[in-house]
């Protein structure tokens, strides 16, 4: 076997292309001896190896591995805050969040919708159309904030899309959006 070979050659021997020679030298799974100069006897064996831990899904270096054990360490640590945080009652899950929500959204939309005739009778002196103009007023506004959530909720999404925090799975319609035109 040849004691030292080019780049050239390297590509050659091995049935890559010069630039991938030239990557692999970079991290280490070729050894050099020279420029432009590689050891064969010594660069093949580490080749191999790597393409064997490759297929296996092994980590190709030290640094690798120990790279992945600190990523599942923090992974762990994280579920595990999370889950004693939930046991304290400090965070809830997001379907017991939504559920909540939308109790209380349910009943303050209700409430907002049941304003103008509680206006109708505590002041009596107000005609129909007064009274009807103060139910428009609550409905024009109520429409008008669940359009402004619904545009916040949007990009919120998209940004979760943009970093890959993941879309959220499930939104309930909570809001008073499209329901601002039922009768109370």
């Amino acid at each position: 076997m040849l004691d030292a070979c080019s780049n050239d050659e390297m590509a050659a021997l091995i049935g890559v292309n010069p630039r991938t020679v030239r990557d692999l030298a970079a991290r280490d799974l070729l050894v050099k001896i020279g420029r432009n100069k590689f050891d064969p006897r010594a660069s093949l064996p580490r080749y191999c190896q790597h393409l064997r831990d490759a297929m296996t899904g092994r980590p190709a270096t030290s640094e690798e591995l120990r790279a992945e054990k600190i990523r599942l360490t923090a992974a762990q640590a994280d579920m595990a805050e999370m889950a004693k945080a939930e046991r304290a009652d400090l965070m809830v899950s997001v379907k017991e969040f939504e559920d909540r929500w939308g109790h209380e959204v349910t009943a303050l939309r209700q409430g907002l919708l049941g304003l103008a005739n509680k206006i109708s009778v505590a002041c009596p002196h107000l005609t129909k159309h007064e009274v009807l103009t103060v139910d428009g007023v609550i409905r024009e506004t109520m429409e008008r904030v669940a359009e402004e959530a619904e545009a916040r909720l949007r990009r919120l999404d998209a940004a979760a899309e943009e970093g890959r925090a993941g879309p959220r799975k499930a939104r309930r319609r909570t809001g008073a959006g499209s329901r601002t035109g039922s009768s109370p």
